[in-house]
Parts: C-alpha cells; sequence; structure tokens
C-alpha cells in the first residue's frame, strides 16, 4: 500500500504594496447620533479615521473620536479618543477618555454593627489614560466625586454627630486608580483623600468636644466656688488693707523718732564743739598767746 506522504508546513509570503492603495482603507467616517426614545440613546457625535487591511502600507494609525451626552442617562460631556497604531511590529493601542459628569448612586463606604456609613448620591467626573503595548496593559483613572450626599447611621449619639461634622468637612472626595500588567495577571493600586480626610476631621472634632468639656468644666467650677472665692478675696483685702494701714503708722512714728534723734544729736554735736573751742582759747591765754 502506498502511503503518501505527510504535507509540509505552509509558509505564508507577504508581498508589500509599494504602490497605489491598501485592500481596503476606510478613510473617512462620521458618527451621528440623537436622543430617542431608547434608554440608552444620546447625542453623539464621531469619527472613525483610517481602518485598514495594511496600516504598515498606509503609514497611518487609525483614529475613533466620540463626543457626546446621554441625558436619560445624566452622563454629559463625554469626550473619549481611540488609537490604533499598527503601522510598526510592535502594535500601540491606547485610549483618553474623560467625562465631565456622570451620577453615582449608592455605594456602602462601612457596615458595622455600631457605624453604617455610604454615598447616598454623589456628581462624578473622570480622566482615564490607558495603552496595550505587547500584551502588557497600563490604566490610569482619576475620579472625583462633588455634591456629596452622606447615609449615616450610629448607635451612639456623640459619634454620630462627630462623624456627621467631619463629613460636612469633605466636600470632594477623590479616587485614583493605577493598574498595570497582563490581563492574566495584573497589579491594581487604588488610592482616595478620604481616610486622611477623615483622620483630620476626626482630629478637629475630637480636640472641639475636649475643648467644650473644658469650658464645661472650668464653668462648673466657676459656679461652685464662685461665690466663696470672691468672699475670700474680699476677707484678704480688708485684713491686708488694715495691717497695711497700721504698719504705715508705725512706719510714720518710727521716721519721725529717728528724725527728731538726728536732729537732738546734731545739736549737741554742735554745743560741745562751741563749748571745746572756748576752753581751748582760756588754755592758750593762760599760756601767753
Amino acid at each position: 500500500q502506498v502511503i503518501p506522504p505527510k504535507r509540509g508546513q505552509g509558509k505564508t509570503y507577504r508581498f508589500p504594496v509599494t504602490t497605489g492603495y491598501p485592500l481596503f482603507w476606510l478613510k473617512h467616517a462620521a458618527i451621528s447620533s440623537e436622543v430617542s426614545s431608547s434608554e440608552f440613546s444620546g447625542n453623539v457625535k464621531g469619527e472613525i479615521k483610517d481602518l485598514t487591511s495594511d496600516p504598515v502600507f498606509l503609514g497611518r494609525p487609525a483614529l475613533i473620536l466620540v463626543h457626546g451626552d446621554f441625558p436619560k442617562q445624566d452622563v454629559h460631556g463625554l469626550d473619549a479618543k481611540i488609537t490604533l497604531d499598527h503601522t510598526t511590529d510592535v502594535a500601540k493601542e491606547s485610549m483618553s477618555m474623560k467625562v465631565a459628569h456622570f451620577p453615582v448612586g449608592d455605594n456602602q463606604l462601612s457596615a458595622s454593627p455600631d457605624v453604617k456609613l455610604g454615598l447616598n448620591k454623589a456628581s462624578g467626573t473622570s480622566d482615564v489614560e490607558a495603552t496595550f503595548i505587547n500584551e502588557q496593559i497600563t490604566v490610569g483613572m482619576k475620579n472625583t466625586f462633588a455634591d456629596i450626599k452622606y447615609d449615616l447611621e450610629a448607635k451612639n449619639k456623640t459619634v454620630q454627630e462627630i462623624i456627621d461634622n467631619v463629613l460636612k468637612g469633605i466636600p470632594i472626595v477623590n479616587v485614583n486608580a493605577d493598574i498595570k500588567g497582563s490581563f492574566q495577571d495584573f497589579d491594581v493600586h487604588i488610592n482616595s483623600n478620604l481616610g486622611d480626610e477623615l483622620a483630620k476631621g476626626f482630629q478637629k472634632q475630637l480636640q472641639a468636644k475636649i475643648d467644650e468639656a473644658k469650658g464645661q468644666l472650668k464653668k462648673m467650677i466657676d459656679e461652685k466656688i464662685g461665690a466663696n472665692r470672691d468672699k475670700l478675696k474680699g476677707d484678704i483685702d480688708k485684713t491686708t488693707g488694715g495691717l497695711t494701714k497700721e504698719v504705715d503708722g508705725k512706719k510714720g512714728e518710727a521716721d519721725k523718732a529717728i528724725k527728731d534723734a538726728q536732729n537732738s544729736l546734731n545739736s549737741q554735736k554742735g554745743g560741745g564743739q562751741k563749748k571745746l573751742e572756748e576752753e581751748g582759747k582760756k588754755l592758750l591765754k593762760g599760756f601767753g598767746f
């Protein structure tokens, strides 16, 4: 029996186009849509440029541009740009997208037996930059939430008051995310200002509570001992006033006595000096001087 040999592995030879046009080239297409009865319809405008079967020959990356609003979904200010660059051996695909406004519904942030905290309603904006090169994806996302209405429920009244005051001091919440890796293995990093703002707010509110407690304690002490303190101060002033008056009187008497003694001493000193001089003269006269 003749067994034919297996067919060999084929090889594809590509003959690049050096003149003319690619086999397929969509140079420009317009995108247009208006709001209709459909729930997801919107006012959308956009373009598709340079879709081709031979991007290397054409040398132009394909572009998809979309701008629009979706009133029924309360999404406004959509601006997206998608670039498909297959003009080199290494394909590069990227997306840049911004949304000026989108609604945020119920989101639970914390749920414990003592405190439940969530976002009841908010207005969000988003900015996304993404690339896909060599099976590796990189995504950077920045989200901002404003006009926030929190859903707070705490068993303890003081805790409820403190957290409520803290949340009033956080009008804007930022949530940023970075994604890197392949579709099978990637890392996600998320950060937000909410944690830091909560910490600062709690510190401020607790300090306010401490200051309030100090004020109440001082007021209570003043009310309890204020009258006795004033009476004691009056008695001390009265006593020290009498002692001062008496001391001043004694001091005056002492000053007068010292002055009289000094005058007497000076008088005696003067008289003795005069007498001594007279006796000296008599003695000199007796010697014939």
